[in-house]
């Protein structure tokens, strides 16, 4: 396989990124994740983080706005306690920075990032035309415009005055969770429908709840089905650059506080 680009990212230098005024990481002892570092961040309210995390889940934290897919090993499946404080006013994505820069100098953290011409899912308008619904207004609830549930083995999601930011979340889902069933070829999609408004309409299809396709309860349309004849959407498949994140070196346990 050819690799377009190969790209070593070693943030060693504390001078290079910013830096949490302090950090603490020490091996976990809880059974679970208690959140993340740079998302649950309230810049104008909060600037201290405690939480409980694997070292893949910090590593996914702190590149997932960059990266498409994160190859990671067993090791990295330990969890650790992190508290840091950050400078008032730190934006999620300098706290991600940070968080690099944490990763790298308290691990040794050596990452190498590849581009690969990968199989790739591009969610557009269908030839038939759009059945998504345009509404006048947003919705006054983001968050609720569009609501899902499981049963029987269904997927329903209904949308109301929803952005096409909210169709695709759920369509993303579908794909995705589809792709580790083997119902699709990729988990990598992206959305090329140019769709800006807000719209009402209803999304239903099979939905299996186990690894195995063939326990497919044959009760309602698949997503590409369903996409195309209740919103008027289809999945196109080529290639396409995505970006693999995966460890060049690392220890396996932090440097002393």
């Amino acid at each position: 396989m050819r690799f377009e680009v190969l790209l070593l990212l070693a943030l060693p230098l504390a001078a290079q990124t910013p830096a949490f005024e302090v950090a603490s990481i020490r091996p976990s002892t809880a059974q679970r994740s208690s959140g993340a570092v740079c998302r649950a961040t309230k810049p104008e309210t909060e600037n201290v983080q405690v939480v409980s995390d694997t070292f893949n889940l910090l590593i996914i934290e702190a590149y997932e706005k960059e990266i498409d897919r994160f190859d990671l090993p067993d090791w990295g499946k330990n969890g650790f306690d992190v508290s840091v404080k950050m400078p008032r006013n730190t934006s999620v994505d300098t706290c991600r920075l940070m968080l690099r820069n944490l990763l790298a100098e308290r691990f040794h953290l050596v990452v190498a990032i590849e581009t690969r011409q990968l199989p790739s899912y591009f969610l557009k308008v269908a030839k038939s035309g759009l059945k998504l619904r345009p509404v006048d207004s947003p919705p006054p609830d983001l968050l609720a415009s569009s609501t899902s549930k499981t049963e029987e083995g269904r997927r329903h999601t209904i949308f109301r005055a929803a952005p096409m930011s909210r169709v695709f979340i759920a369509v993303e889902t579908g794909v995705v969770l589809g792709s580790r069933r083997g119902l699709f070829e990729s988990e990598f999609i992206t959305d090329e429908t140019g769709l800006t408004g807000f719209y009402d309409g209803e999304l239903e299809y099979e939905f299996p709840s186990t690894e195995s396709p063939s326990t497919q309860l044959g009760h309602a349309p698949s997503l590409q089905d369903a996409l195309v004849e209740q919103l008027g959407l289809t999945l196109e498949m080529r290639k396409a650059p995505r970006k693999i994140l995966s460890i060049r070196s690392s220890d396996h346990m932090p440097t002393e506080n």
